[in-house]
């Protein structure tokens, strides 16, 4: 096996992969701006790596940030603290493409775990080679991977966890076939992997509770699909029982268990979700079917593929439950952790359908022909030709380039403007010393607890902030919106000057300056 493994004809393929999928999340890193919670993360681990704590930094005031919101800030503290030591080392600078720098490598790596496990649970060597390339061109994983975000950890750091989690249950020599020994029957050589690595998942992400549902559903299916021998349904059959008693026991007798429960699970329906899985495929029918192959593979082909059915059953479950009972807003980040299940079921399908459809006597000609086709028309190759990606940003896109907004805001500030923005975006104002007035969930404590609401921009505020200080500039982008009320919104649209420069102004974003400008900027700008 570990000569198979050392064979230049994996060895050599899976470098070239890894050397794609390196070179596609490496390139142009830092060319586009921080957005949403990217500035949450930059803001906590420079902070960290001022102080030693974990405290938001401001960078408009070079200083700790007031606003104190502790569950924020030391959020995933495993994965920021590799970005704030990264900042220890002169040649990485508190910059964008430093930042991301730790996703990025999480990625790469993510590259060879997926080879590995796949490899562990198909025993071939193929479907790992197929499973990992789809990753090193997936356009979400790419995406994701280029983000200063914990979701890059999160994901292989999931699957290692379900993979010891399968060695522990099914990995054991099972010297006997009685119902009581059976139950025993555990490789606890595993035990404290699972431990270590389900503790370090749920540090990352909630979303690893799930992994009950999974167990449920593995056992339950594995029960009722072997009826004989008994002892082989009385295994699975018990296992699923327990874990149904227990998860109940928990239930009843924990209150926190019951509000979180309620809280995040509902009856909902989150079809987009099925969206965000087949993007890394050129077109969603293509991913459908590779996926649908690599199920009918797990379950059709052969007698006793435990590993191939754990995928499955993996990647079905979570997919579900994220569309029909999740009570949080639909993300493309939330079903990260399971893409990588996604890609080894792809490429189970792809080898299962190559295993169909070959002939008898296969050709050279035939085999590149076809590893060809699979290579070009499979992956979403389309996404690198578009205006607007990870890569770059234009007047067009959707994604606000705040670098460039702040730059202009900055280069134009007057010694009493004032801004008006939500305050977490501060990276890219730093050093102005400007008075903000901040609006949005990243107010401080006190403040929350005081207006006993989320704050929110008005008519009465902003007219008032308005008439109090002669200049000052009003940014927010679209999803800032609920933060501000419709009248606040109108207010500004009748009062201020509206930055339209295409080249500044990129994005869902509006920028308003109340105030004198220079001529030249008020006959290039003002409405």
């Amino acid at each position: 096996m570990i000569k198979r493994l050392k064979s230049a004809k994996i060895l050599v393929p899976l470098l070239c992969i890894v050397f794609v999928a390196s070179f596609l999340r490496l390139f142009m890193l830092g060319n586009n701006s921080f957005v949403a919670d990217e500035f949450l993360d930059i803001n906590a681990t420079y902070g960290h790596n001022q102080t030693g704590v974990w405290q938001a930094w401001d960078f408009n005031k070079d200083a700790v940030s007031t606003r104190i919101n502790p569950l924020s800030d030391a959020r995933a503290w495993l994965y920021r603290i590799q970005v704030s030591g990264l900042f220890d080392i002169s040649f990485f600078p508190p910059e964008e493409w430093s930042a991301r720098l730790v996703s990025v490598l999480w990625g790469i790596l993510t590259t060879v775990i997926i080879f590995g496990v796949t490899y562990a649970w198909t025993r071939n060597p193929w479907i790992a080679l197929i499973a990992s390339f789809l990753w090193a061109v997936s356009v979400p994983a790419i995406e994701m991977n280029r983000k200063l975000r914990m979701y890059s950890m999160f994901a292989p750091v999931f699957l290692l966890f379900s993979w010891t989690l399968f060695q522990f249950i099914e990995s054991a020599k099972q010297k006997t076939r009685g119902v009581f020994e059976s139950l025993f029957a555990l490789n606890y050589y595993y035990l404290l992997p699972v431990l270590a690595l389900g503790y370090l998942s749920f540090h990352l992400h909630p979303l690893t509770a799930n992994i009950v549902f999974v167990l449920f559903v593995y056992f339950f299916a594995l029960s009722a699909r072997k009826m004989w021998p008994l002892e082989a349904f009385s295994r699975y059959g018990i296992y699923a029982t327990l874990l149904l008693l227990f998860c109940g026991a928990v239930y009843a007798s924990v209150p926190s268990v019951q509000e979180n429960f309620s809280s995040l699970l509902t009856i909902t329906t989150h079809i987009s979700y099925l969206g965000h899985i087949t993007e890394s495929f050129w077109h969603p029918l293509i991913g459908i079917l590779l996926i649908a192959f690599g199920i009918s593979y797990a379950f059709l082909r052969g007698k006793d593929r435990k590993g191939e059915k754990w995928i499955a059953i993996h990647f079905v479950v979570i997919l579900l439950m994220a569309m029909f009972f999740w009570n949080r807003n639909v993300g493309a980040q939330y079903i990260f952790f399971i893409q990588p299940f996604a890609m080894i079921l792809a490429a189970m399908g792809a080898y299962d359908f190559w295993m169909f459809v070959r002939p008898q006597k296969v050709t050279r000609q035939f085999l590149m022909l076809c590893l060809s086709l699979f290579v070009l028309l499979v992956p979403h190759y389309g996404y690198f030709l578009q205006e607007n990606t990870t890569y770059n940003i234009t007047s067009s896109g959707e994604t606000p380039h705040y670098r460039k907004i702040f730059d202009y805001v900055g280069e134009k500030k007057r010694l009493d403007d004032v801004l008006v923005t939500r305050n977490f975006r501060n990276y890219y104002y730093a050093g102005h010393d400007f008075q903000v007035y901040d609006f949005g969930s990243e107010r401080s404590a006190d403040v929350l607890a005081a207006e006993g609401k989320v704050p929110k921009i008005t008519y009465e505020i902003l007219e008032n902030i308005y008439t109090s200080h002669p200049h000052g500039w009003f940014v927010y982008a679209d999803n800032d919106e609920k933060f501000i009320s419709k009248e606040a919104q109108q207010f500004a649209r009748e009062n201020f000057i509206k930055v339209r420069d295409s080249s500044l102004v990129r994005g869902k974003i509006f920028v308003y300056y109340w105030g004198e400008l220079p001529e030249k900027d008020i006959a290039d700008q003002a409405l």
